[in-house]
């Protein structure tokens, strides 16, 4: 481990524990996870990390512009050194902290993609590298409404409660003037610049340009167009896109029932590479298992991959695992009953089939 390059990257003012860090001393590693590597395990890391992980908590809820410069170096600095101890075609270190009863909790998984792996659990499109205009402007409106929504909702104005509106994924509404006349933009321009949003969602470099075009193809009318958009998103090689494609997805679930999702694909979704990724992955079945289409298929055959995502201490996937195994199962073992959910798993009915 490169100590020299810690210490430059922390630096004296870190050590010195500014008081803008110190409110946040009750912020602490709860839990730690090695995902997706039979080479790079827990138990090979040692606790070799331990000192990095903490100091990268420290710079991370520092809130300082400086300080969140130097957690991210800090972080890809984590990631190379994975790099180095195995052949591995994905490394990426995910943060997550919540609050709870007793203070800040936070959780880090390293996930990790063996190259061997690489082509069953990273089946995606190559990067795009073009540059495709904004159609209409729709692409910045969007950002707008987004923002704008954002902020209405930190201030209380916006209620939380999902709004109604005219495309299969909603999230602020047409609640103020400003925002109604963004959704009535969305509305009148994207089924005439469908075609060039699409070349945007295919083509584009920007990862950003591209998850925002997909959430603006949920306007389209054809339910069948916006599902299949969605699946084949699941193969863009960006997380932030391929967590957008799960958002829309998870809206249909919820609240279109008459509208079929593509099963098989939102399965495999709950290996990626990303623990975002996963996590979205498994909110979409919650939302799917009380669809009778969907209901008898995980009843009679639950994926076995939920044993691991249950296995994990970062509550993103525990916890929706755990919420989906209960549903399923309807039996009461611990959440960290790990035997009994293995063989439950294993024949949750004598007539089961395998995935």
């Amino acid at each position: 481990m490169n100590m020299a390059f810690c210490a430059l990257l922390l630096g004296a003012p870190l050590l010195a524990r500014p008081a803008a860090a110190s409110s946040l001393s009750s912020t602490s590693l709860r839990g730690f996870d090695v995902y997706g590597s039979t080479v790079v395990t827990e138990e090979s890391l040692g606790g070799s990390f331990d000192g990095m992980l903490h100091d990268y908590i420290t710079l991370r809820n520092d809130g300082r512009k400086l300080y969140l410069a130097r957690a991210e170096s800090l972080k890809a600095h984590v990631e190379s050194e994975l790099r180095s101890m195995a052949d591995l075609a994905y490394a990426d270190m995910y943060y997550g902290d919540y609050f709870t009863t007793s203070g800040r909790a936070a959780y880090i998984t390293f996930d990790l993609v063996d190259m061997k792996d690489a082509k069953a659990r990273m089946p995606f499109r190559p990067a795009p590298v073009g540059s495709v205009a904004d159609p209409g402007g729709l692409l910045a409106a969007w950002q707008e409404y987004s923002d704008l929504g954002m902020s209405l909702r930190l201030k209380g104005i916006l209620p939380a409660d999902r709004p109604s509106c005219p495309a299969f994924y909603c999230t602020w509404g047409s609640a103020t003037p400003e925002l109604a006349a963004l959704e009535s933009r969305f509305v009148e321009g994207v089924e005439p610049n469908k075609k060039r949003l699409l070349e945007v969602l295919q083509k584009d470099a920007d990862p950003s340009k591209r998850g925002r075009a997909l959430f603006l193809l949920s306007y389209l009318k054809d339910d069948k167009e916006v599902v299949e958009t969605c699946l084949r998103s699941l193969e863009d090689p960006s997380v932030e896109v391929r967590g957008a494609t799960l958002q829309v997805l998870s809206d249909i679930a919820v609240y279109r029932k008459d509208i079929l999702i593509g099963f098989n694909k939102v399965i495999a979704a709950l290996n990626d590479p990303s623990t975002q990724v996963r996590g979205k992955a498994l909110g979409l079945l919650i939302g799917m298992v009380d669809n009778p289409v969907y209901q008898e298929r995980l009843k009679r055959a639950p994926p076995p991959i939920l044993l691991d995502l249950l296995k994990l201490q970062q509550p993103l996937c525990h916890d929706a695992a755990y919420t989906l195994l209960i549903i399923l199962s309807k039996e009461s073992f611990d959440r960290r009953d790990y035997a009994s959910w293995e063989r439950w798993l294993a024949n949750p009915n004598p007539r089961k089939k395998r995935w």
